[in-house]
């Protein structure tokens, strides 16, 4: 489902100009959130983490024209169909209209934020359930970031 929610940890706000030329919203972490990231690397299928200082976790996905992805977090199934332009989370779907090839899919707790690679905002899902894993179903992820405490 579409998350009504405000945003899951702290951003600082910023006006981007797109491609189109229109003003858009680009959000990106605090630098005291920033300061806290570790990165790593999804070596296997699944990846499970029930560490408490873990608090938010971050995936680089960069995708060519014809890929198709996909992920599950705790259950709840995320699709990345680039050529319908289709990004499914459980049972709502957005239309993707960046022209990016890249996304970020920030995940804190049972919320998911998805931005381009500009830094806007594209989509905010609420997941079933607070994050503790997740399995690679198909297509890679470019990067992996831990925000730690």
């Amino acid at each position: 489902r579409n998350y009504t929610g405000g945003m899951g940890i702290p951003r600082e706000l910023s006006a981007h100009r797109g491609a189109d030329g229109r003003l858009r919203i680009a959000a990106s972490p605090i630098a005291e959130w920033t300061a806290n990231k570790v990165d790593t690397r999804m070596e296997s299928q699944q990846v499970l983490w029930k560490n408490a200082a873990v608090q938010a976790m971050e995936l680089d996905v960069h995708y060519e024209a014809d890929d198709v992805m996909a992920w599950r977090i705790n259950g709840t199934e995320i699709t990345l169909d680039v050529p319908n332009e289709i990004l499914t989370v459980g049972s709502g779907s957005i239309a993707l209209t960046s022209k990016s090839d890249t996304l970020e899919l920030l995940i804190d707790g049972g919320i998911l934020e998805v931005t381009g690679e500009d830094g806007c905002l594209v989509a905010m899902f609420e997941l079933a359930e607070n994050t503790t894993y997740i399995e690679r179903l198909s297509g890679d992820i470019t990067k992996m970031h831990l925000y730690t405490t």
